[in-house]
């Protein structure tokens, strides 16, 4: 049998937590964002694959946390299949729970993440990043609370673009998001841009880092059908 490519939901185990952040961490190793972001190189990319695989455990258990991830499965002569992750998306839904935090424990919630950067990471630049990019979400979002998710994570392998397989990835997270009336934001990278752009993304605002331009895109939650009379 031949190899095959498979898009599966999932709600990563351990190991698969490993496998995606890898795939994550070299994909964007060399860009503008991990160069700003991470000291040292290939020196710290431990620290960067351990701050990542613990983010992503703590939110396993997060309802509104979606996973989606591209199998490539290739037959073994023992009649098994070894299944490789060669792309992934990380979606978030909107709370629908009604739980409403309190500013303290926004902010208990705020200190305890800050917690977990480690020294490798430039703390002051990461630090201004969040604080320009999360009013951008906030300024997207205000036009329909909890009517937007948000695509946090897209990488493919290398070897393995142009197939598709990222615009399976960001479709299923349209598609869902407008089944439930709800829109998707996201924050672009300069190469992905043109990207989101075809899938028709529009431009939303923008946050500059170095030399490098990001930028905040959505589509709108889509528009309610006419009620016949």
């Amino acid at each position: 049998m031949a190899e095959r490519i498979s898009v599966r939901k999932l709600r990563p185990t351990p190991e698969q937590v490993t496998e995606m952040i890898t795939l994550h961490v070299e994909t964007f190793f060399d860009t503008g964002l991990r160069r700003a972001f991470w000291k040292g190189g290939r020196k710290s990319v431990p620290a960067e694959h351990a701050f990542r695989e613990g983010m992503m455990l703590r939110s396993l258990d997060n309802p509104n946390k979606h996973w989606l991830a591209v199998f490539l499965e290739t037959p073994l002569p023992d009649g098994t299949t070894h299944n490789k992750i060669i792309g992934f998306a990380g979606w978030e839904s909107p709370d629908t729970s009604g739980v409403v935090k309190t500013e303290e424990e926004k902010q208990a919630a705020r200190e305890k993440d800050l917690s977990y950067r480690p020294d490798e990471m430039d703390k002051v630049v990461q630090g201004n990043f969040m604080a320009e990019m999360t009013p951008l979400f906030e300024k997207m979002g205000e036009d329909s609370p909890n009517g937007y998710w948000i695509l946090w994570f897209l990488a493919v392998d290398p070897a393995h673009r142009r197939k598709g397989l990222a615009r399976q990835l960001t479709q299923w997270g349209i598609d869902e998001a407008a089944k439930q009336g709800k829109g998707v934001i996201l924050l672009a990278t300069p190469i992905g841009l043109p990207f989101y752009k075809a899938l028709g993304f529009i431009k939303e605002g923008e946050i500059v880092l170095g030399e490098e331009t990001f930028t905040g895109l959505k589509i709108k939650p889509p528009t309610a059908p006419a009620v016949s009379s």
